[in-house]
């Protein structure tokens, strides 16, 4: 169920595979992934062995070399040349997608439990337009955890070609019809200018909300 749902939210171009964190040993790591994870505890050494492995699976599939994926100063996935990609993961479930970078210039993913966020958090995730529209919606917690991811899928689609950590009153969330949204920067973060919006769309599955955020390949950044 949880593949046919994200190959309906990802669409054609883009190849994934899922993995459930601790149930990938340790050795799917390769020395040079080891080493990202030499002083991290247990589990997330398991969610690293797990998202490394979806990765090199997803590809696979893409017809790309499986080498070693490498860690960014934020975090961020480092992939091979000419492939965008993403990994998110909880602790029961993980996530890789890539696509090729002829196709998409950005891919962001990212998955939550698909529960109500807690009230005391909306006012840290929102800006004062979307805390606004909680209001207006009957079930508010459940649009907050829906804002909250469709900003992260963002967050992870832009940071690759921006090298811009945005905060979240730098982006806002605009949902759509049905299960679409649109990610709206409030500030420039070259080379993207305040006002450009990233398309996404949210995927219910596995006891999670998805997120999937895209960037087509030689749109206008400006």
């Amino acid at each position: 169920m949880i593949e046919e749902a994200l190959r309906a939210l990802l669409g054609s171009r883009v190849r994934f595979a899922v993995r459930v964190p601790g149930q990938v040993p340790l050795s799917a790591l390769r020395p040079e992934e080891e080493a990202l994870a030499a002083r991290a505890v247990d589990k997330r050494r398991l969610e690293l062995a797990a998202g490394r492995d979806a990765a090199r699976d997803a590809l696979r599939q893409l017809g790309a070399p499986a080498a070693s994926i490498g860690r960014g100063d934020r975090g961020e996935p480092l992939w091979p040349e000419g492939v965008v990609g993403t990994i998110t993961h909880t602790d029961t479930l993980c996530v890789a997608a890539v696509a090729d970078a002829r196709e998409l210039d950005g891919l962001g993913l990212d998955a939550e439990p698909d529960a109500a966020l807690e009230e005391e958090l909306w006012g840290l995730i929102t800006t004062r337009e979307e805390h606004a529209s909680l209001r207006d919606d009957p079930r508010p917690g459940e649009r907050a955890r829906r804002t909250f991811c469709a900003k992260e899928a963002a967050y992870k689609c832009q940071y690759p070609l921006s090298g811009t950590f945005l905060e979240f009153e730098d982006v806002v969330i605009r949902h759509g019809e049905g299960d679409r949204f649109e990610a709206v920067f409030q500030r420039r973060a070259a080379p993207f200018q305040a006002g450009f919006t990233i398309s996404g769309r949210f995927v219910r599955a596995a006891d999670h909300v998805i997120a999937a955020a895209w960037i087509p390949g030689g749109e206008d950044l400006a």
